[in-house]
């Protein structure tokens, strides 16, 4: 007879008992990488609360807001392109655990970097068949603007730091 089913026969256990058992099944029980990544995530998380850091990003939609699972596109997470009548397309992406599901606006890409033309320009095809793809990438794209470049990249603006002036005027 084991302890647990010793001690349940009789009278309750002490809390000294309980922390025993606990701590056998706690010995018992098999991690897997999953668990393990999963308490990192909580330990960043903790770590970024209580030192007022804000976490990267980039980092941050790494990460399932539901079970703080790391979500790495094809194995813990599925990543789909939609298009959006407010942004042109968003970035669905749901975590295969808890189903939980996050949108990402994509933003346009300038006009001169059309990913798309330059991958039929590449390919040795028909040029109707290019026109026919571009005409239905840009109707599909209508109404989406590229945004202006923030003032610190443009190279009339002016950064001071105090009274000393640190990236003057480019002429």
């Amino acid at each position: 007879m084991g302890l647990y089913e010793e001690i349940a026969t009789c009278r309750p256990p002490t809390s000294k008992e309980r922390k025993r058992l606990v701590r056998e099944q706690h010995r018992k029980r098999v991690l897997s990488s999953a668990d393990v990544a999963q308490s990192y995530v909580r330990l960043l998380k903790q770590v970024g609360q209580k030192t007022t850091v804000k976490m990267d990003p980039t980092v941050k939609r790494t990460l399932c807001q539901g079970c703080d699972t790391v979500l790495i596109p094809g194995v813990s997470a599925t990543t789909r392109v939609k298009p959006s009548s407010m942004h042109g397309n968003t970035i669905h992406t749901t975590c295969l655990r808890c189903k939980h599901t996050r949108r990402i606006p994509a933003p346009p890409e300038p006009d001169g970097a059309d990913p798309l033309a330059t991958e039929v320009d590449s390919m040795d095809v028909d040029e109707s068949d290019a026109d026919t793809v571009r005409r239905k990438r840009s109707r599909r794209r209508r109404g989406a603007k590229p945004h202006p470049r923030p003032f610190f990249e443009r190279d009339d603006h002016v950064v001071f730091r105090g009274n000393v002036q640190v990236r003057p005027i480019v002429q």
